[in-house]
């Protein structure tokens, strides 16, 4: 059991990662196949394998005697090779759950249907066991999971008694459960009278227990009012556990909806560009722009038309820009995120020295990095286009919502650091202190230690006395003088990317000294910095990576961190590059019913997709709504995205922006409309 536990999850704190985003998704059900229990399905499964050995070692004469010639393309090398395989198989004495997959070709139904005509069936009994064996999941992992996921979740409910400890969620909880314990009637009463009306902003957002609760407060009793604000087009926060169904239930449960009609962020020309696109994306697909046509619809929306638009010498920017990359073959997604982050930084570099040369003007202000925004889903598409801008000379800084400091190149470099002071008479320590980023030592220098004495002891005396002040007057103190004599600031800010080094180290140096009020010396401060580089909390606002820089440089975004923000110029360069592979874990609904399969079936994983695609759309539509003035799109044909060269169209994204339908609506060129541009390929002179 230990063997095939492994083959999941190479230990706890792996299993841990695959059940966390679930452990406080209390409306989860987990579809478990049968039997339904670990016990149970290994015995069964481990039952039907012995079993079926020990029959093809004392029948397999026979097997060939019913299957040889008498079973379509039975026959010649492939049959032998069949047979080989599994004789392999059946004398090994491994405990495992795994099967050739040569052995299935035995299964009663499959030799059935291949039976050579006027040939009698095969009656072993063997190949109905292998039927069997084929039926069931031939693995632990849903069971395991399921079991897992109780034992976790239990757990964590006694420690926290155990602490005298509670969470948000605990406290959602605890009030629904109130509410419908006895008593709740005046519960909900006593609620109503101190707020008799309720207005939940965001409420794409909310999940079934928060609109539970609200449902049960405010029911059809008067005088009350409950007021949902939201917009389901920008609910794209499924990961924290945000529930579209959840508002898709109560605007089906309500009878009165109210729309703004009115965009006060963008220009006329960018409202009516996006209204195109999803109004045309509306009309052609039958599930409509965001799948969801019944509950999800677009609208077109009016501009206050309060924004001013960029002009680039005296003429408007187009509103809308896709820049196609082509050079006669399907690209990778690596091949397209590397052209679109150089294809994107051109552009910017080209507009930001219109703007110096006063060519690019927003209301008569020239141009600068701080109107410009680059949207991106990940750390890697941010750190690929940075690269990118740095080589334009163009400064940057990357605003993400999750990341932790302690997952940085830094926070590693500092703990070899800390543990070469600790262990300040260990020379591997320090030698490996001394070559990090951080400390910056060159190979010439550490030879010169090597070889000069004098000079390698009154380093390690530099490090004795780094100990000496972290144990007298803290780690901060210490760490603060380190980077004085060092000179560890003006180093690292001459370095690539060092002003990003230098606030990470500045504020894990605060962390560091924020914890040691609870550490119990030195030895013990360092024991719970490492943990936290093992297991960090991306949920930590404490721990969150910090802005770098309060210069007004250009903003690096991810898209969800950008909602509700709005910028001058927004680049998506890479909203094409979406998931290209299916997680293990099947999540979907079923009406109001939220599940997770392990061992999907192929509906399972059909209404998943679906769910996956009208997030990415949703995704889309964030992106683009954040420009005020223009947004630049990077497409190209791949094999992963479906999409063709076009001819003389523009794009529109109707029920794909990635691996699925795609299709382009043709916009011709003689009307002279100047909200949307095409430029293509970027590999030749830009043409609008």
């Amino acid at each position: 059991m230990a063997r095939e536990v492994l083959k999941l999850w190479s230990g706890p704190d792996a299993l841990l990662k695959a059940l966390r985003p679930y452990v406080g998704s209390h409306e989860l059900e987990i579809q478990v196949a049968e039997p339904g229990s670990l016990e149970e399905r290994i015995t069964l499964l481990t039952g039907l394998i012995d079993s079926i050995r020990q029959q093809w070692q004392e029948q397999r004469e026979q097997v060939i005697e019913q299957t040889d010639g008498r079973v379509s393309r039975y026959t010649g090398n492939n049959y032998a090779k069949w047979l080989g395989v599994i004789d392999l198989w059946a004398a090994s004495n491994q405990r495992t759950l795994s099967v050739p997959k040569e052995l299935f070709k035995f299964s009663a139904s499959t030799l059935v249907q291949k039976l050579k005509k006027g040939q009698p069936s095969p009656t072993l009994e063997i190949f109905d066991v292998i039927e069997r064996l084929e039926s069931l999941p031939r693995t632990l992992a849903d069971v395991l999971f399921a079991e897992a996921l109780v034992e976790v979740r239990e757990r964590f409910k006694r420690g926290k008694e155990r602490l005298h400890q509670r969470t948000f969620d605990d406290l959602l909880t605890g009030l629904d459960q109130g509410l419908v314990a006895e008593g709740g009637e005046a519960l909900a009463r006593q609620i109503l009278n101190l707020y008799p009306v309720a207005l939940i902003d965001e409420f794409q957002d909310t999940d079934p227990l928060q609109y539970r609760i609200f449902s049960r407060i405010y029911s059809a009793q008067e005088p009350l009012g409950l007021f949902m604000i939201g917009d389901p087009k920008q609910a794209i926060y499924a990961f924290r556990g945000a529930d579209i169904f959840t508002y898709i239930q109560a605007r089906r449960e309500v009878t009165d909806h109210f729309t703004l009609g009115t965009n006060y962020r963008s220009t006329r020309s960018m409202v009516e560009t996006v209204n195109l696109l999803f109004d045309e994306a509306e009309q052609r697909s039958e599930r409509g722009a965001f799948i969801f046509n019944r509950d999800i619809s677009f609208s077109a929306v009016n501009a206050a038309d309060k924004s001013a638009p960029l002009r680039l010498d005296d003429e408007l920017y187009p509103s809308l820009n896709f820049s196609y990359y082509d050079d006669g073959e399907e690209i990778n997604l690596e091949t397209y995120r590397d052209v679109m982050a150089k294809a994107c930084a051109r552009e910017i570099g080209s507009l930001l020295q219109a703007g110096l040369e006063g060519r690019a003007r927003i209301n008569q202000q020239a141009l600068k990095p701080k109107d410009i925004a680059i949207l991106v889903r990940s750390k890697h598409e941010a750190a690929l286009v940075r690269q990118e801008l740095r080589k334009l000379n163009i400064p940057s800084v990357y605003l993400s919502e999750r990341d932790s400091v302690f997952e940085t190149r830094l926070a590693s470099e500092l703990l070899l650091l800390l543990q070469a002071v600790l262990s300040c008479e260990n020379e591997t320590r320090i030698r490996s202190a001394l070559a990090t980023r951080l400390l910056g030592v060159s190979a010439d220098e550490l030879e010169r230690f090597r070889t000069d004495e004098a000079l390698w002891d009154h380093e390690m005396q530099r490090f004795a006395h780094y100990r000496w002040q972290w144990e007298r007057f803290g780690i901060l103190v210490m760490l603060r003088r380190l980077i004085f004599e060092r000179e560890l600031a003006a180093r690292l800010l001459g370095l690539e990317g060092g002003e990003r080094d230098l606030t990470d180290l500045l504020h894990l140096g605060e962390l560091l000294q924020q914890a040691q009020i609870t550490q119990e010396g030195a030895h013990a401060l360092l024991r719970w910095f490492e943990t936290q580089l093992q297991r960090p909390n991306q949920e930590h606002k404490d721990q969150q990576l910090r802005l770098e820089s309060e210069r007004e440089l250009l903003k690096v975004v991810t898209i969800h961190k950008s909602k509700g923000l709005e910028y001058p110029l927004v680049f998506a360069p890479f909203v094409c590059a979406v998931r290209s592979k299916a997680p293990k874990e099947t999540l979907y609904h079923r009406e109001q019913q939220i599940l997770l399969e392990l061992n999907a079936s192929d509906e399972a994983k059909e209404l998943a997709e679906q769910e996956r695609l009208a997030e990415e759309l949703r995704l889309l539509y964030v992106a683009l709504t954040r420009a005020a003035c223009a947004c630049w799109i990077g497409v190209a044909p791949s094999r992963d995205l479906k999409i063709k060269k076009p001819v003389v169209t523009i794009l529109c994204f109707t029920e794909a922006v990635s691996g699925i339908c795609y299709s382009m609506v043709r916009y011709e060129i003689s009307r002279g409309w100047s909200g949307l541009c095409m430029s293509w390929p970027i590999s030749i002179p830009r043409s609008r």
